[in-house]
């Protein structure tokens, strides 16, 4: 849109030779999630700068490159992390689940137990309201008389469709903004998602700890760009600058 194109007539201003614009998208490179971003990237070399080649893709991509690995579902991302409870905060225990898959192993590579799977607490009739959401469904499918706060039918003028979601679980989760203000429903427990287990969609791992209170590190975690996802475009970046430094050197 205008907002890159002028972004990048302003890297050419500073002396930036080539600046290019990429959109990507998390699931493509091994993130449990669809989230699309965009990146752009200057350079004042003239060397092109590569887009990070895709390593995941549908049933349908698999169909047209067989090099391509499967996306990574929600559930093969979260489903050897302990159960938490409906009505609890926490799991009784943080002992990984024995399910395992090289996505769960290279998330738990260097961590001995489970840290920060806590969810925020809900009242009794945000429990009751979430119970009734089937698979993908979302605040629509909640039967009026729970949506009522004092005989009124609070929120519902300003909810939109991502409002208590209900997340499939064999497919690559939608875009996690912030979890908890948008209600993102567990897509077989009927609660939260856990901090940790957002992390696990945003492909951090479990070792990484993250710092303040709990709606703090909720946020934190909404906020990032998938550690994959920013990996891959790190080392695109890396690649273009040891190209330019073979060059200088020669």
């Amino acid at each position: 849109g205008n907002v890159i194109k002028g972004l990048i007539e302003k890297f050419k201003e500073l002396g930036y030779k080539n600046t290019d614009y990429m959109f990507l998208n998390a699931a493509d490179y091994g993130a449990p999630q669809f989230r699309k971003r965009a990146f752009i990237v200057g350079s004042k070399s003239k060397i092109p700068i590569e887009i990070p080649k895709q390593t995941h893709g549908s049933v349908e991509d698999l169909k047209k490159d067989p090099s391509l690995l499967p996306h990574v579902t929600l559930i093969d991302a979260i489903d050897d992390l302990p159960t938490i409870r409906t009505g609890s905060i926490t799991s009784r225990s943080n002992e990984y689940l024995e399910k395992s898959n090289p996505f769960q192993m290279q998330m738990r590579k260097k961590s001995s137990n489970v840290k920060d799977h806590v969810i925020t607490k809900n009242s009794p009739l945000v429990i009751e309201r979430i119970k009734t959401v089937p698979p993908g469904g979302n605040w629509e499918d909640i039967p009026r008389k729970l949506m009522q706060v004092d005989g009124k039918y609070k929120g519902i003028e300003h909810a939109h469709s991502m409002i208590y979601k209900r997340l499939l679980k064999n497919e690559p989760a939608i875009t996690i903004t912030n979890f908890r203000k948008g209600m993102i429903i567990h897509p077989t427990q009927n609660r939260l998602f856990s901090v940790r287990e957002a992390a696990r969609i945003q492909t951090f791992p479990d070792d990484y700890i993250f710092k303040g209170g709990l709606s703090a590190k909720q946020q934190q975690v909404a906020d990032a760009v998938p550690v994959m996802l920013a990996k891959k475009v790190s080392e695109s970046v890396l690649k273009h600058l040891h190209q330019i430094i073979k060059i200088v050197s020669v």
